[in-house]
């Protein structure tokens, strides 16, 4: 085995620093574009909980969801499982055509 010049052993790999490919700030990555459908997916899904009259936390126990996870759906910033989407339905009580974004 071979020994490093700091003294640790060589496992065959080699460090790079990070920056080095990266010279841009690594402490915040940055936002992915939110996708047209996913937005109106939120949209629908905030549209029926609020016209029955449903918080997000409610919304979130009644779908067994984290309610952070309603919340990013919401705003279209995370892509959703048709289960997820089936789950809110059933917790909304409407049919899952009013949810999903017409194209």
């Amino acid at each position: 085995m071979k020994v490093l010049a700091g003294g640790g052993p060589d496992y065959g790999a080699t460090a790079v620093s990070v920056k080095e490919y990266f010279p841009e700030k690594l402490c915040v990555s940055k936002t992915k574009a939110i996708s047209p459908w996913l937005k109106h997916l939120g949209d629908n899904i905030r549209r029926e909980r609020m016209a029955n009259g449903l918080t997000q936390q409610q919304l979130a126990e009644f779908a067994d969801l984290n309610i952070r996870n309603v919340q990013r759906i919401e705003a279209g910033e995370i892509d959703v499982l048709l289960t997820t989407v089936v789950r809110i339905r059933k917790a909304l009580g409407c049919p899952l055509d009013r949810l999903l974004p017409k194209d």
